[in-house]
């Protein structure tokens, strides 16, 4: 099953919005949680710092190609 493919990054909107302006689409992660629970502290940290890439049965080995140099060159 393909559904979710998530990097950990401490640059998280940063990178999400340099990989949308390459067309990239990328989603920030956000448990949903009932409304009378609060969020554990853990789990407050690891949205901030959570991006899901594109990953699914039809991404071609071009775009995944693609995607992974987008972040490489964002990190240089």
């Amino acid at each position: 099953v393909y559904q979710d493919y998530i990097i950990r990054t401490g640059e998280r909107d940063e990178l999400h919005a340099y990989l949308k302006n390459l067309g990239i689409e990328t989603l920030k992660n956000d448990y949903r949680f009932p409304d009378d629970l609060s969020k554990p502290q853990r789990t407050v940290l690891l949205e901030k710092e959570t991006l899901r890439l594109p990953c699914h049965d039809v991404l071609t080995d071009e775009e995944a190609s693609h995607v992974i140099q987008a972040i490489n060159d964002f990190y240089e």
